[in-house]
């Protein structure tokens, strides 16, 4: 995925130390002192969608599509999501984990999540866009795109292998 890449360009590049560092560190939004479960939640869980975070897929994905959006932070709501799983333990597929992985990552880099994405690994490739999925508050939608087309200067067909110890898919575009 587009956020697997981010997070293994980010890792190359040094910006970011490890997939285990706990999300709360650097994003306290995800953080809770009812529930100390919530400060275990590591970008690792993020991107394996198993951060125990209850899936809210009418509001964070049906939202992120409409033209109007209802919620202006989707990061911020996605982080509020109740933990449902202690973190680890079970997959859960949606984008309340995609959302949280936004918002750490501006909050960890001082970056927007696809803007690096963009200069760090689609640029250098070739590949164009025609914009990402943002929300009110400007937080991209790491797990969708408006459109994304090879440039006439690449090869037709762009491979994009991320190693298997991320334990995430393996793209063909």
């Amino acid at each position: 995925s587009f956020a697997c890449l981010l997070v293994q360009s980010a890792l190359g590049r040094g910006v970011i130390s490890s997939l285990d560092e706990p999300v709360g560190d650097a994003y306290p939004a995800i953080l809770d002192p009812a529930d100390p479960r919530r400060a275990t939640i590591t970008v690792r869980h993020l991107l394996t969608f198993t951060s125990g975070l209850q899936e809210d897929g009418p509001q964070l994905t049906r939202d992120g599509l409409r033209h109007r959006q209802r919620i202006r932070d989707q990061a911020a709501h996605a982080a509020g999501r109740p933990l449902v799983h202690d973190p680890g333990s079970t997959f859960d597929y949606g984008s309340v984990h995609l959302w949280v992985l936004a918002g750490w990552y501006r909050a960890r880099t001082g970056h927007d999540a696809l803007d690096d994405l963009e200069a760090h690994v689609l640029d250098p490739i070739g590949f164009a866009h025609a914009g990402w999925i943002r929300d009110p508050a400007g937080n991209p939608a790491t797990q969708a795109n408006r459109s994304i087309a090879v440039d006439t200067v690449s090869p037709p067909i762009a491979i994009i292998v991320v190693p298997m110890k991320m334990n995430c898919t393996i793209g063909l575009w």
